[in-house]
């Protein structure tokens, strides 16, 4: 009794197998944007001021297929963030850990590619330079 033979795949299914490989290589992608600085709020890319936004936001590459980028809108948000802080009672001497939530006012360039059509969000933190 031989070996059987493998079945011959059939063209559908070898092109619905290339199609879940390539979507799941853009989720990829999408995801290590997001991780990345200005990405996320949490995770601003920080600008000395608020020119150097849209230069920066056209500059990005996009993250499906890394061609070039169209800046779609600017805008300011407002977000809640959670900040962690030392407080200390210098009369007791006693130092707790406290949680206080604070508003940051972030720039979110919108950006969306010509060629594939993926949109995408690019957050900036405007810091003030520090003077020496």
């Amino acid at each position: 009794m031989g070996k059987k033979k493998p079945a011959a795949s059939r063209g559908r299914t070898e092109r619905r197998a290339l199609d879940r490989e390539v979507r799941k290589q853009l989720e990829s992608k999408e995801r290590l944007a997001r991780l990345s600085s200005g990405g996320a709020p949490e995770r601003p890319i920080e600008v000395a001021t608020a020119s150097l936004v849209e230069p920066m936001a056209r500059a990005s590459r996009c993250v499906r297929c890394d061609g070039a980028v169209r800046l779609d809108e600017h805008v300011v948000r407002v977000v809640a963030e959670a900040t962690r802080g030392i407080v200390a009672e210098a009369t007791r001497g006693i130092v707790a850990e406290a949680t206080r939530g604070t508003k940051r006012s972030l720039r979110v360039a919108r950006v969306s590619c010509p060629s594939c059509g993926a949109a995408r969000e690019i957050y900036f933190a405007i810091v003030a330079p520090v003077l020496h």
